[in-house]
């Protein structure tokens, strides 16, 4: 009995080990990323292209000029509605302590939201090419660069990943 617990234990492994190491490219497709047919987070996409330095370096750099937009262009909009607000309440309120001048608000949202997008568009260009650059190594077969062991945390919970 414990020769064939054995037996399938170790079929088991070796399943879970060949599928492993087949990997997919990564698409986008409308405004979702897929690799294979599984949908993803866009920062998902650096744990599956962490085996490639420069694939990795171009992903990590692009999520996190998108982070900077996001976080910019709220400041913007938030500086934006602020001056549009002030210009709906007129002035008076303008002895309040939270009052702020109109085209203050309006000066400060604009250039903040300009530069927000322009970020968004850098990054999303940084992102597209660690893509590209991932799924070129896909296709040509080399993707595994070396034997890696990462912590991971997913929408699924927490874990070691093997990558060889």
């Amino acid at each position: 009995m414990k020769k064939l617990l054995f037996l399938l234990f170790g079929l088991f492994l070796f399943v879970f080990q060949s599928n492993a190491q087949q990997s997919d490219s990564i698409k986008f497709v409308g405004k979702s990323f897929y690799h294979g047919n599984t949908p993803i987070r866009r920062g998902a996409i650096k744990h599956i292209v962490y085996g490639n330095p420069e694939a990795y370096s171009e992903v990590k750099k692009g999520n996190s000029r998108i982070t900077w937009a996001y976080i910019v262009t709220c400041f913007g909009a938030a500086s934006l509605g602020g001056g549009i607000g002030s210009l709906i309440v007129g002035k008076e309120h303008e002895n309040s302590e939270y009052y702020l001048d109109p085209l203050t608000g309006i000066g400060v949202g604009i250039p903040f939201i300009i530069g927000g997008i322009l970020l968004v568009k850098s990054g999303a260009k940084k992102l597209a090419n660690g893509i590209e650059i991932w799924n070129s190594k896909v296709t040509a077969g080399n993707y595994h660069n070396s034997v890696y062991v990462n912590f991971v945390l997913s929408d699924h919970g927490m874990g070691l990943k093997f990558r060889f």
